[in-house]
């Protein structure tokens, strides 16, 4: 993984042939142009950085959870016994007459042991199962089992209990889309309650789809605590006896949860950090490279993009746009037989390549040359194959070289790798740091 900032580097660079290079720029492969013909640059110099702000801290702490979200850093048991009311990350094959069948297999499934969720002796089962072992579930599904090809007939599931899942509770505030909400509620149909419309302590994500239309979404902006009534119908495809119709959920709203994520004292060792001190001051170098960058992109001005460099871009664009689609979809799929499919011209892609990708890509190399040479900043060749190396070392792998990762992103990929973090370098010690 790379531990230095690269990450606001393009994903994908452009092979561009250049002419006319300039004495300062000798060996340079890119932008060797007077760029003050092509960029108008904003004051680039004593950009205000308020690190107490709301700019500042807000960024901060983005990168902060991204990196946590991105490696599912949360708090996990993986030693003891299950207890109910455990959280379970789990693995299960369910077999019927020594066979698998359909929708029995699941991998790092989240189960609340109580909730009753799962069929009938499967969470009892687990109760007092080790962590990190492996267990035989025998359990019989119920006979009014909505599949009828297993209502009343007995299985195995092979359980594989992979960790215990610390939860924190919430317990105030409104609801919002995403939040993991514990309720209560009790479904009537005609002032009467009805045969599965009812459970306490029940989990649900709100947006998860798992309800019928609207139970969900009336959740939304709920005070926590609150018990609500929630008038419904029934989609006209359900169950027989409630089809079509008009139901009344009450529901209490307990609290919400949230995995409780670990510190950066927890998990910096996992991002590739000697210690904690390095990580902070990586968050704290991409978030000064993140407000720069906004502002000095944000106040320069493309006056004209070169006509050589701008079609090698559009090329690229295109030739990354299928090489995504060959991925996504299988080698059969070309760029022609996608234009084709969707009824668009090659001019139509062509626009639409230079308006999301191509103009916007150069841009940003444009803006970042500018200053480079604007700023008076020295292009050396030996930084430059220090770079190379470290970056190429960052992937940690034998398969990922420097031609690899040319052929991947272009002849200059390393160059802008470099040229970008000289001039971020440079712009962090000009700016007024609070």
């Amino acid at each position: 993984m790379m531990k230095k900032v690269i990450s606001l580097v393009l994903a994908l660079t452009f092979i561009l042939t250049l002419a006319g290079c300039t004495k300062e720029n000798k060996g340079r492969i890119k932008y060797n142009l007077k760029m003050d013909k092509f960029v108008t640059l904003g004051e680039y110099e004593g950009i205000k950085i308020d690190t107490k702000g709301e700019e500042y801290t807000t960024i901060y702490s983005q990168f902060m959870n991204s990196d946590i979200q991105s490696f599912d850093f949360y708090k996990k048991v993986t030693e003891g016994k299950l207890k109910k009311g455990d959280v379970a990350n789990i693995n299960y094959v369910g077999k019927l007459n020594g066979k698998e069948f359909d929708g029995g297999s699941a991998d790092n499934q989240e189960l609340e042991l109580g909730s009753n969720t799962f069929i009938p002796g499967f969470e009892e089962g687990l109760i007092g199962a080790e962590i990190g072992k492996t267990v035989d579930l025998d359990v019989t599904f119920p006979k009014d089992y909505g599949n009828t090809e297993l209502a009343g007939k007995a299985v195995v599931f092979t359980v594989k209990v992979n960790h215990v899942v610390i939860y924190d509770k919430t317990t105030e505030g409104t609801l919002k889309n995403g939040d993991t909400v514990n309720i209560d509620f009790t479904g009537k149909l005609d002032g009467k309650e009805f045969d599965g419309g009812s459970a306490k302590g029940y989990n649900l994500t709100l947006g998860s789809g798992q309800f019928i239309e609207g139970f969900e979404e009336k959740l939304v902006g709920v005070k926590i605590g609150e018990t609500v009534d929630l008038n419904l119908k029934f989609p006209t495809n359900y169950t027989a006896e409630l089809a079509g119709k008009d139901v009344v959920f009450t529901v209490k709203v307990n609290y919400t949860t949230a995995k409780r994520a670990l510190t950066p004292e927890e998990y910096y060792e996992e991002l590739d950090y000697e210690n904690v001190e390095e990580y902070y001051d990586s968050l704290k170098e991409r978030t000064f490279n993140n407000i720069i960058m906004t502002k000095v992109l944000a106040d320069a001005k493309v006056k004209k993009y070169p006509k050589v460099e701008k079609k090698s871009a559009i090329a690229q664009g295109k030739k990354a746009f299928e090489t995504n689609l060959k991925q996504y979809y299988g080698e059969s799929v070309t760029l022609e037989y996608y234009l084709t499919a969707n009824n668009m011209t090659d001019e139509d892609f062509e626009k639409q390549v230079i308006t999301n990708y191509a103009e916007p890509m150069m841009q940003e190399e444009m803006t970042f040359y500018a200053i480079f040479d604007d700023a008076g900043l020295t292009f050396d060749k030996d930084e430059l194959v220090k770079k190379t190396k470290e970056v190429v070392a960052s992937y940690k792998s034998d398969k990922v070289t420097e031609k690899t990762l040319k052929e991947q992103n272009g002849e200059s990929y390393f160059e802008y790798i470099y040229i970008q973090e000289k001039v971020l370098d440079y712009l962090i010690d000009k700016a007024k740091i609070s």
